[in-house]
């Protein structure tokens, strides 16, 4: 069932917006590699539990459960429970477990539910996203990039303060080096604010998370993975 135009007027979750922002709004074919893409997509994930207060990334880069209540997201509900079920472990092994196959999985899901993507036939996407996916609104999609440009650099009026999870995504965006395709030309501008921004005023948490995504997704880079 094609969504409604409503389904893209409310917030979109930062993992979710990473899976957008991470595809060509020509073909929707993914700019990563699908392992730099799991990383991405496992980061958002991680991220929204962070923001949302149930685990914690502490000094020592161990992940550990603050709230063992279910969060309001069944998809972060799952990601909480596999935390849970396992010996505290560190961010980077966190990360490379979801971004196997899991955060993929999850991420596509939530998008599909949520009304914003579709199936459609052919596999032109299928090495990507393990399922042939387009947005049901292309011309929605094409914004979030373009939104979340606006919001950082502020330079519309119309737009709205950076929240954290618009924070979160930018920090992620960054780590896998995708801030180019957001900000254009002022590239510079924006990754000077956001990291200024990430460093006097993120959570420590974040702070991490980002770091660890962005070391592990230069790995994959380094490794000639692509």
């Amino acid at each position: 069932m094609r969504a409604q135009a409503g389904v893209w007027q409310a917030p979109i979750r930062p993992a979710d917006d990473v899976w957008l922002i991470a595809h060509e709004g020509r073909d929707w074919r993914c700019r990563l590699h699908p392992k730099a893409l799991g990383l991405a997509l496992a980061g958002g994930l991680l991220g929204e539990l962070v923001l949302g207060g149930r685990v914690a990334v502490g000094v020592d880069d161990m992940v550990a459960v603050q709230d063992v209540g279910p969060p309001h997201d069944a998809f972060a509900h799952v990601m909480l429970a596999y935390i849970r079920s396992e010996r505290m472990l560190d961010v980077r092994t966190w990360l490379k477990f979801f971004a196997g196959e899991k955060a993929a999985a999850l991420v596509v899901e939530r998008l599909h539910l949520a009304g914003l993507v579709e199936d459609v036939g052919g596999s032109r996407m299928r090495r990507h996203t393990g399922r042939a996916l387009v947005p049901t609104d292309p011309d929605a999609a094409g914004w979030r990039p373009v939104r979340l440009r606006h919001v950082i650099l502020g330079d519309l009026p119309t737009m709205p303060a950076p929240t954290w999870a618009d924070i979160t995504l930018a920090g992620l965006v960054q780590a896998i080096g995708l801030l180019p395709v957001v900000f254009w030309e002022d590239h510079a501008a924006g990754d000077a604010w956001l990291r200024q921004r990430i460093d006097e005023s993120a959570p420590a948490d974040l702070r991490r998370l980002f770091a660890a995504v962005q070391t592990l997704a230069g790995d994959v880079v380094l490794s000639g993975q692509r």
